[in-house]
C-alpha cells in the first residue's frame, strides 16, 4: 500500500523552515574564498634579559602560526590529511616566503614571556604556487546532498523518524549533531521536515530496519546523493555507540562504513553531557566517511591520457630502473610507461595515465615507497619535468 502524508501539516513546521533557510544561508555566506589577512599571537621567551630576540621570536611564531591557519582553510580537512608530510616538510619551513607583509597590532610583557598580535597578509600567488611545485593538488567540494536514516536507541526506547507522518518532522539528538558536523565539513545535509511530508511511501519504507532499496527509495524521494543509514546507541550517560553505512542513491553502492564508541572518563569528565559525547563521536565518523563520500559520490569516468615526462639528475641504470618499476606497478592509473629519449641523467617516457595532470602529479608525488624523491620543476601542456633530489 502507497500512503501519501497531508500537505496540511505544512503549518507546523514554517517556523522551523525558516530557521534552517537563515543558518544555512549565513553558514555559506562565512564558506566564501580563504581570506590572505589573518589575525594571530606570536609568543617568545626572553632569555638573558634579551626582549629583541623574544620580539623577533614571537613575529617568526605569528608568521608560522598565520601560515598554518591559512593552509588548513585553504586546503581542507581532506586535503591537508592526505598532504601532511609535504605541507609540514616543503611549506612550512619557508614560511617567510609566502608572507606578504604584517603589522604588530599590540605587544605585551609578562615576566618572560613577550607576546604580540599581528595582523598577517599572506602572498597568495606564492603559496599556490608553492603548492603546485609541491604536487599538492586540491580537491574542489561537491555539492553533495546526504539524507540521514539512522535510528536511535535509549535504554528499551527505539526513535527513528520515517516510522510515519507524524514523525517526519521530529529531529532527534543523533539527527541534530550529524547535521551539523557533516554540513561544517562542506555537505548538504535534506531537510526533510518538510521534504518527507508530501512523499510517496510503502509500508516497507516505514521499517526499523529498512531494507537498502527502501533506503535508495527514500533517498530519491527527497533527492538525496547520498543517504547515511545506522544507528546511535546510549549505553546509560558514559558511553554512546554510532555506527553508520553511506549508500549511493545513483547505484546503491557502499561508499564507507564506520562504527565507533565513545566513553566518558568519569574521573575527568564526569559533568560532560551525552550530547557533547555523541557530537565527538560523530566527528571521528564524519573524517572518516568524509572523503570515501566525495570520492564515490562525485567521481566522473576518467579518460586515459598520454603524458610526456622527462625525469632528470637520474644517477644510476639501478635508479632509472626502479623509478620506471614504481611507476609502472604502485602509482594508481598508469596504464603503459614507454621510453622515448634517453641522455646523460636525463630520460624522457611517455605515460598512459587515466585521469587529468593535476591527479597524476599528486600519485606521483605525494605516494609512499617512492625510490628517490623527486621535486617538480615544470608541468604544462607539452611535457612535466621532475628531476631527483637524492
Amino acid at each position: 500500500m502507497i500512503r501519501r502524508c497531508s500537505a496540511s501539516l505544512l503549518s507546523l513546521f514554517i517556523f522551523s523552515l525558516v530557521g534552517a533557510v537563515l543558518f544555512s544561508n549565513g553558514w555559506a555566506a562565512e564558506k566564501g574564498t580563504t581570506d590572505n589577512n589573518m589575525l594571530v599571537i606570536g609568543s617568545g621567551t626572553v632569555t638573558t634579559g634579551n626582549i629583541a630576540a623574544a620580539r623577533e621570536e614571537a613575529i617568526a611564531n605569528a608568521m608560522s602560526k598565520a601560515l598554518e591557519e591559512y593552509l588548513a582553510t585553504r586546503l581542507g580537512e581532506a586535503n591537508m590529511i592526505s598532504s601532511f608530510d609535504r605541507v609540514v616538510r616543503e611549506i612550512l619551513p619557508k614560511a617567510k616566503d609566502g608572507i606578504e607583509n604584517f603589522h604588530i597590532l599590540a605587544k605585551d610583557l609578562d615576566g618572560d614571556q613577550y607576546r604580540v598580535l599581528v595582523k598577517v597578509k599572506i602572498n597568495k600567488e606564492m603559496i599556490e604556487e608553492r603548492l603546485k611545485l609541491g604536487g599538492i593538488t586540491t580537491v574542489e567540494m561537491p555539492n553533495i546532498k546526504i539524507l540521514f536514516m539512522v535510528s536511535e536507541v535509549k535504554g528499551d526506547s527505539l526513535a527513528y523518524w520515517w516510522k510515519g507522518p507524524e514523525t517526519f518532522s521530529k529531529m532527534a539528538q543523533t539527527d541534530v549533531i550529524l547535521y551539523r558536523v557533516f554540513q561544517e565539513q562542506g555537505f548538504v545535509p535534506v531537510d526533510r521536515t518538510l521534504g518527507a511530508l508530501n512523499v510517496a511511501y510503502s509500508e516497507s519504507m516505514t521499517s526499523p530496519k529498512l531494507a537498502i532499496p527502501d533506503l535508495l527509495q527514500w533517498g530519491r524521494q527527497l533527492s538525496a546523493d547520498v543517504v547515511i543509514t545506522g544507528r546511535t546507541v546510549f549505553l546509560g550517560d558514559s558511553r554512546v555507540f554510532i555506527s553508520l553505512k553511506a549508500l549511493s542513491v545513483k547505484d546503491g553502492l557502499v561508499l564507507g562504513e564506520g562504527a565507533e564508541t565513545g566513553l566518558k572518563d568519569l574521573g575527568n569528565e564526569s559533568s560532560v553531557p551525552p550530547e557533547l559525547l555523541l557530537e565527538r563521536v560523530a566527528r571521528i565518523l564524519v573524517r572518516r566517511l568524509g572523503p570515501a563520500i566525495v570520492q564515490g559520490a562525485s567521481e566522473k569516468p576518467a579518460a586515459i591520457q598520454l603524458f610526456q615526462v622527462q625525469l632528470r639528475r637520474i644517477r644510476s641504470l639501478k635508479q632509472y630502473r626502479e623509478l620506471l618499476d614504481f611507476l609502472r606497478k604502485e602509482v594508481p592509473g598508469v596504464q603503459s610507461v614507454k621510453e622515448s629519449r634517453i641522455g646523460e641523467g636525463t630520460v624522457t617516457i611517455t605515460l598512459a595515465f587515466l585521469g587529468e595532470r593535476e591527479k597524476l602529479l599528486g600519485e606521483i608525488l605525494n605516494r609512499e615507497g617512492i625510490p628517490v624523491k623527486m621535486l617538480l620543476e615544470k608541468s604544462d601542456d607539452k611535457e612535466i619535468v621532475l628531476s631527483a633530489t637524492e
